[in-house]
């Protein structure tokens, strides 16, 4: 039966007999091609069907990196946070004053639903010491059900002149908010 709906759909997109059907193939299983949502600055408003918010763990400030490197500055939400039969065991930041961002999640889905996956991300607002918002920036992992706890780590350089003039006034916590899509 799969074979001859694959064959279906083969034809109706013209998909050659010489052709690779796996795109099909995963399409039918429920899996889709992209795995994540880039990190990246928040420029749009996206509809997510969950949002929760929480401050991160306070930093030391700035690190040092040595004359060899940027220096960095870390949030960390290391608190497991679970809804909805989906769980963020963890989420950590880390901002470059030379404007790399990286992010990194370990995330889970260990209840089985209609769908085969669900794309959970992380959302952080960067402030200033004084409040003032710097950018917003996110990222979210395509997570599939009942196979385990999955890390996750993307990363950018975002040359926003915001986030370098305020690099050293960067507050110690920050909000952070666990959603999915």
């Amino acid at each position: 039966m799969l074979t001859a709906v694959v064959a279906f759909l083969n034809k109706a997109l013209g998909v050659g007999s010489d052709k690779d059907p796996s795109q099909i193939k995963a399409m039918l299983a429920g899996v889709a091609g992209d795995d994540w949502l880039a990190l990246k600055r928040q420029q749009e408003t996206l509809r997510f069907a969950y949002v929760s918010a929480a401050e991160s763990r306070p930093t030391s400030g700035p690190q040092k990196n040595g004359k060899d490197g940027p220096d960095w500055v870390q949030f960390d939400w290391p608190d497991e946070h679970s809804a909805e039969g989906r769980a963020w065991h963890s989420v950590n930041w880390r901002f470059y004053a030379n404007g790399l961002i990286t992010v990194a999640a370990d995330l889970s889905i260990p209840e089985r639903s209609l769908d085969f996956h669900d794309l959970l991300g992380h959302r952080i607002e960067l402030r200033d010491k004084t409040g003032f918002l710097l950018g917003v920036w996110l990222a979210a992992f395509e997570v599939r059900h009942r196979a385990g706890r999955m890390a996750f780590q993307s990363a950018i350089v975002d040359d926003f002149a915001p986030l370098k003039l305020h690099f050293a006034e960067i507050a110690k916590a920050q909000t952070g908010q666990w959603f999915r899509i």
